[in-house]
C-alpha cells in the first residue's frame, strides 16, 4: 500500500469519527452530508495536507458537539416549548408544510417524540388559526411574531402565547401555556364590571335617598367667555327642599330666579375652568336662605360641568347668631361672675395655703410607725435576715429604741418568724407585689393587735405598723351592738306584720265581711215568690245584689293584691308598679317613672320595692289629702333608687309619724337590705321619701 493510500485511509477513519461525533444534525447551519460524500472527497485527497485536514475537522466537530449538547441542556431547562421546524416546498418552491427537527423536554412532554414529522399531520389545527400562515410570513418576511392564541384541537384546549422567529429556511418557536392567566384576567374584567355596576346602583341609590339636595349644572357663556346662567342636568329628590325650586331639570337658573346674583356665576365658573373643588357657605337674597355647598367639576373641562351638594342652613344659621348674641351675655355675665370668682379663689387659696401647713405638720407627726429595711443575703442569694436602715419617729416613741438603726431585723423581733411577718416580708421584695396584714401578739406584757403594711423598694421594703387595738376592740363592740340592732329591727319587723295582719283582719272584717253580710240579706229577698208578686222589687234587689257581689269581689282582688301581686311574679317589677299606680289613682294623678331596670332583679329585692311603693302610696292616699303624687325608680349602677313623693299636706319632720305599717319599720327594713332611707316633708309642702338600696345583698 502507498504512502498515499495510507494517508487516505486515516482520513476516512477520521472523517467517519468526525461524523459519528457530531451526526449530520450538529453541524449548524449546514445541510446534513452523507457520510459516504465524505468520505469521496477524503480519499481524493492526494497531499500531505489532506491528514491534517482532516484532523482539525475531527478537532471542530468535537467542538462542535460540545457547544450542541450545552445549547441543548439550555433549552430543556426552559419551561416553555421550544421548537425548531423546517420547511417544507413543492416543485414551484412554494410551502406546503413544516417538520420538526428540534424539541426541547417541555415540547417532547406534549408531543413526544415528533423529529422529522409533519405539523399538518399531527396538527391541522394550526391552519384554522391562523398558526400556519405566521410561520410562513414569518419566514417569508423575517419579521417576528409574538401572538396570543385559544387553541382547541388535538391535545390542546386553552390559551398560548407563541413567539415566531425565521431560522435558516424554517422557524423557531417558543409557546408558553397562559391559560390560568387568561381566566385570572377575564374574572378581573367580570369583577371590573360587577363593581362598577354595583357602584352605578350605589350612586343612583345614595342619590335617590341622600337628605342634602345634590344637582349636575353646566355653566353657560356670552360671546366673551364670561359665565352668565347654568343649566340643571341632573337633580335629586331633595333638591326641591332645600333651595324652592322645582321642575328645574333642563331649565337654567335664570328662567327659574331671574334675580340670581352674579356671585354665584363667578363662583361656578371658577369651578368649571380650573377644576379647583370648593366648601363654603354663601347666602342668597333671590332665594331668600343660606347654604352649606360643596361645588367639584366632573366630567371632561370642555364640558364645564360642575356638580354641586348643598344643605339649606337658614334655620342653623340664624340659630347661630342667636346663640352668639346669647353667648355675648353669657361672656359679660361669666367676666362679671369670674371677677367675683376670681376674688373667692385668692379667699380659698389663702385658706388651702394655711390648711396645707397643717397637714404638713400632721404628717410630720404622724401616728404611724414607719420603717425601711434592707435585705441581708447568705451565700446562696437567700434572704436571712432585714437589717433596719431607717426609723421615724413615732416608731422610736413607741418601742422606746433608738438604736435601730443597723440593727437585724429578725435577730431584735425573734417573733416575725413565728407570726409570718418574716415571710410576707420576704415574699414582696421578691414578688414585688404588695402585701397587708393584721396580727395579734403579746407586746410588753399587753395583747394588742397591730396592722403592717410593706412595698418594695430596692432590695428591700417600706414598712408601716399601726396599733390598731382600740379599733379592734371597738369593732368587737359594734358587732355586738349591731347584733342588738338586728335583733331589734327583728321585733319591729314582727310588729310589722302583726300590723300588717291587723290591717288586713280589718279589712276582711270591715270591707269584705259587712259586703258579704249584705249580699246574704239581698239574696233572702230574692225568692220565687217576691219574683211573682212584686216583680219591680225583686229586679231592683236582684241588681242591688249584682253590685254587691262586683264590690265584693274588687275587695277581694284589693286584698289579695295587698298579700302577694301575681303580676309581679308573672310580669316583673315595672309591670306591678304600673299596675299599683294604676289601682291607687283613682283619686288622685300619681305619675310612675322606671329607668334603668332592664332585667329581672332577685325575687326578694322585687317584692320588697314593690312593697314599699305600695305603702308609700297608700299612706299617700289614706292621709296626705294629696292631688298629684309621683314615683320614679332608677338603677343606677349597682344601687336602686326610689321616691316617692306628693302635694299633700305633709307633716312636721320633728314629729314621730306612723302611718300604714309605719315608717320607722320602712326605716328598719331598708336596713336590713342595706339600704338607706331619707324623709322630706314640711307641713302643707308636700312629702319626698328616697330609699337607696344595693342591688346585691352583698
Amino acid at each position: 500500500m502507498s504512502i498515499g493510500e495510507r494517508q487516505g485511509t486515516g482520513c476516512n477513519d477520521l472523517a467517519r469519527q468526525a461524523l459519528e461525533a457530531g451526526g449530520a444534525g450538529y453541524l449548524g447551519d449546514m445541510e446534513p452530508l452523507q457520510l459516504n460524500d465524505q468520505i469521496g472527497m477524503l480519499n481524493e485527497a492526494e497531499d500531505k495536507n489532506a491528514l491534517k485536514t482532516a484532523e482539525e475537522m475531527l478537532f471542530h466537530t468535537k467542538g462542535l458537539k460540545e457547544r450542541k449538547d450545552l445549547l441543548k441542556a439550555t433549552i430543556d431547562s426552559s419551561i416553555d416549548m421550544i421548537q425548531v421546524f423546517r420547511a417544507v416546498r413543492n416543485d414551484k418552491n412554494e410551502i406546503v408544510d413544516f417538520v420538526w427537527i428540534l424539541n426541547n423536554s417541555a415540547s417532547e412532554k406534549v408531543y413526544g417524540d415528533v423529529i422529522g414529522k409533519s405539523l399538518l399531520t399531527l396538527n391541522p389545527g394550526v391552519l384554522q388559526v391562523e398558526i400556519f400562515n405566521t410561520f410562513k410570513k414569518v419566514l417569508e418576511t423575517g419579521i417576528p411574531d409574538r401572538s396570543e392564541r385559544y387553541y382547541v384541537s388535538e391535545q390542546f384546549n386553552g390559551w398560548f402565547h407563541q413567539s415566531t422567529v425565521k431560522l435558516n429556511d424554517g422557524v423557531a418557536t417558543t409557546t408558553r401555556d397562559i391559560t390560568e392567566r387568561k381566566i385570572a384576567e377575564q374574572e378581573n374584567l367580570w369583577l371590573k364590571d360587577e363593581i362598577a355596576r354595583k357602584a352605578e346602583d350605589k350612586y343612583h341609590v345614595l342619590f335617590n335617598y341622600m337628605d342634602e339636595g345634590y344637582c349636575i349644572i353646566q355653566m353657560l357663556y356670552d360671546e366673551q367667555g364670561k359665565p352668565v346662567d347654568w343649566r340643571f342636568l341632573e337633580v335629586n329628590p331633595a333638591f326641591e327642599r332645600h333651595n324652592g325650586l322645582s321642575e328645574a331639570s333642563g331649565k337654567t337658573i335664570r328662567e327659574l330666579t331671574p334675580d340670581i346674583e352674579p356671585k354665584w356665576m363667578d363662583i361656578y365658573g371658577k369651578v368649571a375652568e380650573t377644576g379647583e373643588s370648593i366648601r363654603f357657605e354663601e347666602s342668597s337674597d333671590a332665594l331668600h336662605r343660606v347654604f352649606d355647598l360643596y361645588a367639584f367639576r366632573i366630567g371632561e373641562p370642555e364640558e364645564r360641568k360642575v356638580a354641586v351638594l348643598f344643605t339649606d342652613i337658614t334655620k342653623r344659621t340664624r340659630e347661630i347668631a342667636e346663640k352668639i348674641r346669647a353667648e355675648e351675655a353669657l361672656r359679660k355675665a361669666e367676666m362679671q361672675y369670674r371677677m367675683q370668682l376670681e376674688s373667692e379663689v385668692r379667699q380659698r387659696t389663702a385658706e388651702l395655703e394655711h390648711s396645707h401647713h397643717q397637714l404638713q405638720s400632721i404628717f410630720d407627726a404622724t401616728l404611724v410607725q414607719m420603717f425601711i429595711l434592707e435585705a441581708r443575703r447568705d451565700n446562696l442569694g437567700n434572704i436571712a435576715d432585714l437589717e433596719i436602715k431607717i426609723v421615724n419617729k413615732k416608731m422610736a416613741r413607741e418601742t422606746g429604741r433608738l438604736d435601730l438603726v443597723g440593727k437585724r431585723y429578725a435577730e431584735e423581733y425573734p417573733e416575725i418568724r413565728k407570726n409570718g411577718l418574716f415571710n410576707l416580708i420576704v415574699n414582696t421584695i421578691n414578688t414585688g407585689q404588695p402585701h397587708a396584714t393584721e396580727y395579734f401578739q403579746q407586746y410588753e406584757g399587753a395583747e394588742k393587735w397591730f396592722s403592717c403594711v410593706f412595698v418594695k423598694m430596692g432590695d428591700g421594703v417600706v414598712a408601716t405598723s399601726m396599733d390598731i387595738t382600740a379599733r379592734m376592740q371597738a369593732e368587737e363592740k359594734i358587732r355586738r351592738m349591731e347584733a342588738e340592732q338586728r335583733l331589734e329591727i327583728f321585733r319591729a319587723s314582727l310588729s310589722a306584720q302583726e300590723e300588717e295582719r291587723r290591717r288586713i283582719s280589718e279589712s276582711l272584717h270591715n270591707g269584705l265581711g259587712q259586703i258579704l253580710y249584705a249580699v246574704k240579706l239581698g239574696l233572702a229577698n230574692l225568692s220565687e215568690e217576691n219574683a211573682r208578686n212584686n216583680p219591680e222589687k225583686f229586679r231592683k234587689n236582684s241588681r242591688y245584689t249584682d253590685d254587691l257581689l262586683s264590690n265584693a269581689i274588687k275587695e277581694t282582688r284589693s286584698i289579695s293584691h295587698e298579700l302577694m301581686p301575681m303580676m309581679l311574679r308573672d310580669y316583673g317589677l315595672q309591670a306591678s308598679l304600673e299596675d299599683v299606680c294604676r289601682q291607687l289613682g283613682e283619686k288622685i294623678t300619681i305619675k310612675c317613672n322606671v329607668h334603668g331596670l332592664y332585667k329581672r332583679l332577685d325575687d326578694y329585692l322585687e317584692l320588697a320595692v314593690y312593697r314599699f311603693v305600695q305603702e308609700l302610696l297608700l299612706n299617700v292616699v289614706r292621709h296626705a289629702d294629696a292631688t298629684i303624687a309621683g314615683v320614679d325608680l332608677n338603677v343606677v349602677g349597682r344601687n336602686i333608687k326610689i321616691r316617692v313623693s306628693d302635694n299633700g299636706k305633709g307633716f312636721d319632720n320633728g314629729k314621730t309619724s306612723k302611718k300604714g305599717i309605719g315608717l320607722s319599720s320602712m326605716r328598719n327594713k331598708v336596713s336590713l337590705l342595706n339600704g338607706s332611707m331619707q324623709v322630706s316633708s314640711n307641713a302643707g309642702k308636700g312629702t319626698v321619701v328616697k330609699i337607696e338600696m344595693p342591688l346585691t345583698a352583698g
